[in-house]
């Protein structure tokens, strides 16, 4: 009987996994960029809401307007209020209501 001679099983593991176990420093690392990602992702959501939310108030404030329920000071008002810095320049006589 003829026997087959075969290697012994490998006893250590693959040499990707065996240099990321021996540290734990290296783990909280990437652990600590997955947070810093995580929570990046989350505030990128919230200011992408929060855009949205100051999109429905300036179609608001402009529907409203074009129904004549407000005035175009008040809608004004409304958008600089909501979008604080996104109303640009104004004639002076507009903004003085002086405008035909």
């Amino acid at each position: 009987m003829i026997t087959e001679k075969t290697k012994p099983a490998a006893s250590g593991m693959a040499s990707g996994l065996q240099s990321n176990l021996g540290s734990s420093n290296t783990f909280k690392l990437s652990q600590a960029k997955a947070d810093r990602q995580e929570f990046v992702l989350a505030t990128l959501r919230s200011v992408s809401l929060r855009v949205r939310l100051i999109d429905n108030e300036i179609a608001a404030a402009g529907t409203a307007l074009k129904a004549g329920l407000i005035s175009p000071e008040t809608a004004l008002e409304w958008v600089k209020e909501m979008a604080p810095g996104c109303v640009g320049y104004l004639p002076a006589a507009f903004a003085e209501g002086k405008a035909a």
